[in-house]
């Protein structure tokens, strides 16, 4: 069963926007079966027929996500437009005005209802294309696993928040947790969520996680797993899987906020980190600083442009890029360094598989392990760990 397509192309929101009705009333062990099943196929058709580990299952498989997006729409009450929140409907550019889930965690929908009574009250609106009217497109909320402190991000058409500091108290009244409240202002209509101007309305601008020993700042547009108690799973095995040394030099590639990076130096001598957005290359160094790691280079670039200039040896790679995964000229660089190991994360194991096929000339794949990142969806994570043929 593949995953679905969707409208919304950020790779984080892409799965809060789908309907996954599917899965969502399947018994979960059933679920496990279909997603090893779907993950063997799509390496087979590849030409992969190394075996597939089973799923490693997820010990909380409801109310895991941690970071929901939900889009704003309005219904008519009395003959007026009241403001409701909603996912898209599938393949359409319908809105579903109801946002609640059995995978959101239940803090996280509490205070969304409370945000959307708040806003009628207040009688804001949702944006609609093409009318003047309606300022409110999208309300995300992220939860700190650890700390239990949620970061609040209001997406807007145009600049304008009318009574923000009010709106703002009336929320953090009934949701104390909210601990810093961010709009990100669009001028244009674009399908990303989180494309437009940061504006600070209320506390730091970014929420505190923990990994382990290890603190990770996370502001408005970072990429941050969803699933917090699979994440950390998630890691475990591609640590494991990486049997990464003390005098070895890892490469991270689209290295995001600098999870793996951070994590990666606690065994590595040299750690290499790439990428190009700029927010979180930012975040990244101020994470490697709160948590007094030297030994990370965090680097703004393209990734596929910084790798085929990079001329010293690479004893791991670790790559988590996006769903559309890699180009044939990021392979090509790959080959070119011959990286003892490389551990391959992906979300989206079609483009996994494509990407791993080009290199089975010069690597054997070891590993192919399937995480349940994503319980009552479609959806499956992947590692893949490759050593290079003597």
């Amino acid at each position: 069963m593949k995953p679905k397509p969707t409208m919304i192309v950020d790779d984080e929101t892409y799965f809060d926007q789908l309907d996954q009705t599917d899965f969502i009333h399947m018994p979960y062990d059933q679920q496990l079966i279909i997603k090893h099943e779907h993950v063997k196929k799509i390496f087979e058709d590849k030409g992969i027929f190394e075996v597939v580990n089973p799923v490693i299952q997820a010990e909380t498989p409801r109310h895991y996500r941690h970071k929901v997006t939900v889009t704003a729409t309005n219904l008519k009450v009395h003959g007026k437009p009241q403001i409701k929140f909603g996912f898209y409907m599938e393949k359409t550019h319908k809105i579903k005005p109801v946002f609640e889930s059995l995978l959101h965690d239940e803090a996280i929908e509490k205070t969304l209802k409370d945000i959307e009574d708040i806003l009628q009250k207040n009688h804001f609106s949702g944006y609609v294309k093409g009318q003047s009217r309606g300022i409110i497109k999208h309300v995300l909320i992220r939860k700190s696993f650890a700390t239990k402190d949620m970061l609040l991000v209001f997406v807007t058409h145009g600049h304008v928040f009318p009574n923000a500091k009010q709106i703002i108290h009336a929320i953090r009244e009934k949701n104390p947790h909210v601990k810093s409240v961010v709009q990100i202002i669009q001028r244009i209509d674009t399908p990303i969520v989180l494309y437009g101007e940061d504006h600070l309305l209320f506390g730091p601008g970014y929420i505190e996680d923990h990994i382990g020993e290890f603190r990770f700042r996370l502001s408005a547009k970072s990429f941050y797993q969803i699933n917090p108690k699979q994440m950390l799973r998630l890691y475990e095995t591609a640590f494991e899987f990486s049997n990464i040394h003390q005098n070895e030099r890892v490469m991270d590639c689209y290295s995001g906020i600098g999870t793996l990076s951070l994590l990666a130096a606690m065994k590595a001598k040299e750690v290499i980190a790439i990428e190009v957005n700029q927010s979180a290359v930012k975040d990244a160094i101020e994470n490697a600083k709160r948590n007094h790691v030297t030994h990370v280079s965090f680097i703004k670039d393209d990734v596929e442009k910084f790798i085929a200039s990079y001329e010293k040896d690479v004893d791991v790679l670790l790559l988590d890029p996006p769903r559309s995964g890699v180009s044939m000229a990021f392979v090509s660089s790959v080959k070119r360094l011959k990286p003892k190991r490389i551990v391959y994360i992906s979300c989206f194991p079609e483009t996994q598989a494509r990407d791993v096929s080009q290199w089975c000339d010069s690597y054997s794949i070891t590993y192919i392990q399937p995480v349940d990142m994503f319980p009552y969806t479609s959806h499956v994570e992947c590692i893949v760990l490759l050593q290079l043929k003597l």
